[in-house]
């Protein structure tokens, strides 16, 4: 979230360089881990199936999701050239978007945390 409201705040070439190379490094050290974290309360099985599904349609349908989101939102056009870039709209829906997932991560740590506190599996 801050990455983005920092693009939209300062929005140049440097910037955007520097948020990704952030991002990127945040999204490796910490997501990676998190993820593994969720797993660890299933069954094989479930592991198997979800782990694969999410590596490979997840990711990908996350990301063209966003592309296909940012293209509408900050689509080129005559009448906004040179820069078509609108800060308040991608500011606002990336709000929005990681408030949802914050609602959902704090769902699934619950969850989790019940399911440790009881010794539980999901299977």
């Amino acid at each position: 979230l801050m990455s983005v409201l920092l693009v939209c705040f300062h929005h140049d070439f440097w910037t955007v360089q520097a948020v990704l190379v952030v991002v990127n490094v945040v999204q490796y050290a910490l997501n990676g881990p998190s993820r593994e974290m969720l797993y660890v309360r299933t069954s094989k099985d479930i592991k198997y199936k979800a782990k694969s599904w999410s590596d490979m349609y997840g990711n990908f349908l996350q990301k063209t999701i966003a592309a296909q989101i940012n293209l509408h939102v900050n689509l080129e056009e005559d009448s906004c050239q040179p820069n078509c870039f609108k800060p308040f709209f991608t500011g606002v829906f990336t709000t929005a978007w990681v408030a949802v997932w914050a609602l959902i991560a704090g769902g699934l740590g619950v969850k989790h945390a019940r399911l440790v506190k009881k010794n539980e599996f999901v299977s």
